[in-house]
């Protein structure tokens, strides 16, 4: 399991339903519903398409959300329905977020964890640079040579004094 995907299970609960393309989940416990985000196992936005659960209800996903659940067996009426509306009662004061302290350890656990992935990281980069910098250094001096041109005449004197000087010794 991947660090995003502990992180995520760590702090938000999820719900989740099986379908003929795998698993997918959603942020909270209620009923998955239209406009709901959906992710698959690596907790990844949800690819685009269609998804069949076990009780025949078809998920059609875009851009990551639900934009509708089909039913087969809802029932369909032709009087419009009455809507109920319940009012929402807005408080200024911002929500209290209580984090248990399993879920803060494995948190702090988990930042452990990234900090030593970006000491790694930071280990490889210098090696990297240390490599790169020693390819650019040349490996040897290059080597260059002279000839000396010699003719053909110089050369059978040069055979000559060589037999000579063997017949010398």
């Amino acid at each position: 399991m991947s660090l995003k995907s502990k992180f995520m299970k760590a702090l938000l609960k999820f719900g989740e339903v099986q379908t003929d393309k795998g698993t997918i989940y959603w942020a909270g416990e209620e009923d998955l519903k239209a406009g709901d985000e959906v992710f698959n196992e690596s907790y990844e936005p949800l690819e685009d398409g269609e998804y069949q659960t076990e009780d025949q209800k078809t998920i059609v996903v875009v851009d990551g959300k639900v934009s509708e659940i089909r039913d087969p067996e809802a029932e369909v009426s032709d009087e419009p329905k009455e809507e109920e509306f319940e009012e929402e009662v807005i408080s200024e004061e911002p929500a209290e977020v209580v984090i248990e302290e399993p879920v803060q350890e494995e948190v702090r656990d988990l930042a452990r964890e990234m900090d030593e992935l970006r000491e790694e990281v930071a280990e490889l980069k210098r090696a990297l640079e240390s490599i790169k910098e020693q390819l650019a250094e040349p490996v040897a001096e290059p080597v260059a040579e002279e000839f000396k041109k010699t003719t053909v005449k110089e050369a059978k004197m040069s055979k000559a004094a060589r037999i000579l000087s063997h017949l010398h010794d």
